[in-house]
């Protein structure tokens, strides 16, 4: 009843408009603007956000296979549209989750009124659209928001200790778990959040102790460093998916090496790339020290 009270409002605006906000909390677009605060203005928050982020996703999977929810897709009296976003069962849903702690996460770091406002605003707006394309049940977009405000709370946390402890073997803690889940989630887009997050940690150790990449250039540098770190991330999730065949196997690599790409090679391309001289020189004092 709820969902077609909601769809009663529908108009071909507003399906275009919905359909344009859910795109928002799409893997691709959320991990590449992880990858831009990585590699261009705040590493540290970047790193929170992939960690919550691809961890959130695998266990989304593994809930949804745990509840085997259905959709409200070819319930009678419900129209869904944009169904190719809606694969797996249906409890939670995974866009309201990825949503919600990304900006959870953002909300937390930067600690600013008005992106508490737009972060809770963007994560509800997200929940209501899944609701209006008839893809989600309400109690599906109502665990999303409260799964994703816990988890990355709870990733914060385990990122400020290992942190401030110089422990991140800590968060072998997230993938241990995951790595068992392989046993019995023979699902792809679990074994690429597998692979995504081996590779996002290795990535993050390597950095750490390294590269020590820092992420201030002048704007020229930064449009320079964001063509070329695309451009790239573009080539290995294409590229070798071309030259190795289809298989779980195969997105398990390709998604490490994407996830490596962003934390690890391509701060140390950049670093070697542009280096100290291209930072603005009222801010290249941690250089000359």
């Amino acid at each position: 009843d709820i969902l077609k009270f909601v769809q009663g409002f529908r108009t071909p605006l507003f399906d275009h408009f919905f359909e344009l906000v859910t795109a928002t909390a799409e893997e691709t677009l959320l991990m590449l603007m992880a990858a831009v605060l990585i590699w261009c203005l705040a590493k540290d928050i970047g790193y929170r956000l992939g960690f919550a982020f691809i961890s959130g996703n695998a266990m989304n999977i593994c809930l949804k296979f745990t509840f085997h929810t259905a959709r409200p897709i070819g319930v009678e009296g419900i129209e869904s549209i944009r169904i190719e976003t809606a694969g797996g069962y249906s409890f939670p849903s995974g866009h309201t989750q990825s949503a919600t702690t990304f900006w959870s996460v953002v909300m937390m770091s930067f600690k600013k009124k008005f992106l508490y406002i737009v972060g809770t605003l963007v994560f509800l707006i997200v929940g209501f659209s899944r609701m209006y394309l008839g893809v989600h049940w309400p109690v599906d977009v109502i665990g999303g928001i409260i799964i994703g405000i816990a988890w990355a709370v709870l990733v914060n946390k385990l990122y400020d200790y290992a942190k401030k402890a110089n422990k991140p073997e800590l968060f072998l803690m997230l993938l241990i778990p995951m790595l068992i889940g392989l046993l019995f989630y023979k699902d792809d887009g679990y074994v690429k959040a597998c692979g995504g997050f081996i590779g996002f940690f290795a990535g993050y150790i390597i950095e750490s102790k390294y590269v020590q990449y820092d992420t201030r250039a002048r704007l020229p540098i930064q449009l320079a460093k964001l063509v070329i770190g695309l451009a790239v991330l573009l080539a290995l999730k294409s590229g070798v998916k071309l030259l190795l065949p289809a298989s779980m196997i195969s997105d398990f690599f390709r998604y490490g090496l994407m996830a490596l790409w962003v934390t690890a090679g391509a701060p140390y391309i950049f670093k070697k790339l542009f280096g100290a001289k291209y930072i603005p020189i009222e801010e290249n004092t941690s250089y000359k020290a």
